[in-house]
């Protein structure tokens, strides 16, 4: 299904396609559906992906570590076959997330062709010390599976995360409902550096093509100087 989803973006020639969190299973504790195996095997699939679609494919799924611990991983493949990983630092007590996975304790920026991309997940939106840097990322990344009932606080978090370090914030959230009958809202968007929202997706499943510029970016940091009195 999500193969030919991604083929299907492919003839508008995006530089990056992001998936939402855990979209191999959706948010779960049952870690009995993926073992080490199948978690080399998405490894695989990424890197297939990411040529087949000439594009920097990002997405994150329930993933075994030779260890025998899980984690939920953030993977990004480059089409020239390079693959980087997350994992998500902030784990939802609340879901028993950390009862079931283990923490990361890494930050990766990705950089791609001209932009220096900072991916996080989910709830390591509610901790801005996960986002925050100096100037030496251009975009926030976000995949999520944030419910309906606290779909405020998403879209509230993330102009913030935006307008605090002066970054586009580029989010996918999923859709529908969960085995639990919990509701999730979409509320995917893309949001510039100023915290305007260029693009935002609600509701139903789709898929959103939406321009970012560079330029911009670097103007609005040079005419609101604001990085360099972080401390």
């Amino acid at each position: 299904m999500f193969k030919q989803k991604i083929g299907a973006v492919t003839q508008d020639n995006p530089d990056v396609i992001v998936l939402p969190e855990m979209f191999t299973t959706g948010f779960t504790m049952e870690t009995s559906l993926v073992d080490r195996e199948v978690s080399v095997s998405i490894e695989s699939w990424f890197i297939t992906m990411a040529k087949l679609a000439d594009a920097l494919v990002i997405g994150t799924t329930m993933y075994q570590l030779a260890s025998g611990d899980y984690v939920n991983r953030l993977l990004a493949a480059s089409p020239d076959g390079k693959l980087v990983n997350y994992d998500k630092q902030y784990l939802f007590a609340m879901g028993k997330e950390d009862q079931y996975y283990t923490p990361g304790n890494q930050r990766l920026v990705i950089q791609y062709k001209t932009w220096n991309i900072l991916p996080l997940i989910c709830y390591d939106l509610r901790f801005s010390i996960a986002a925050d840097h100096s100037g030496e990322v251009d975009l926030i990344l976000y995949t999520a599976s944030w419910p309906s009932r606290r779909i405020t606080h998403w879209d509230k978090l993330l102009q913030a995360r935006a307008i605090e370090n002066l970054s586009y914030v580029v989010a996918v959230n999923r859709v529908g409902k969960d085995g639990s009958g919990v509701a999730y809202p979409g509320h995917s968007q893309v949001i510039s550096p100023m915290g305007e929202i260029i693009m935002k997706s609600i509701e139903e499943e789709q898929s959103c093509l939406v321009e970012i510029d560079k330029a911009f970016l670097d103007s609005t940091r040079t005419t609101l100087p604001f990085l360099k009195d972080k401390k």
